[in-house]
């Protein structure tokens, strides 16, 4: 399949995430608002969004990490092939007890069979545990759209 005009995929998950403290899994998606050429699996892999055309892509993503007052600091990355963050966007933590809104996005040429996942990233003065939570239509979200050879 040749890729074109609309060719991409936008995947959320429909739950709220725990993310232990002070670590940066890649996130997992349940759902899809649209996938044209199986971008993203919602059985194996389900964190990725796996290139099947080699060119230029534009990736996004977002969450709303639970409100806290303790947060030393709070990502959101998207990491290409497992090892190597694209872009990247930090919080500066607060005392005030609100939550923590991220957003990211990049434009990359990637080869075919090239994924990408969405990592998040929370620590806290609590050691605790904290959720990445389900917001209708922007946490969270991951998204990518074909641009051109």
């Amino acid at each position: 399949n040749a890729a074109g005009v609309g060719y991409g995929c936008r995947a959320y998950n429909s739950a709220n995430i725990s993310v232990a403290n002070d670590t940066a899994p890649a996130l997992t998606f349940d759902t899809e608002r649209h996938d044209t050429h199986a971008f993203h699996s919602t059985s194996s892999n389900t964190g990725r969004l796996t290139i099947s055309v080699a060119g230029k892509y534009a990736v996004c993503g977002h969450i709303d990490v639970q409100a806290g007052a303790d947060y030393i600091r709070v990502y959101l990355s998207i990491r290409l092939n497992g090892t190597t963050d694209l872009a990247f966007q930090a919080d500066t933590p607060s005392t005030a007890n609100l939550s923590h809104i991220l957003s990211v996005g990049t434009i990359y040429s990637f080869a075919a069979n090239d994924y990408v996942e969405l990592t998040a990233h929370q620590d806290n003065t609590a050691s605790a545990a904290r959720n990445v939570s389900a917001v209708p239509n922007y946490s969270p979200e991951f998204a990518i759209a074909y641009l051109g050879p």
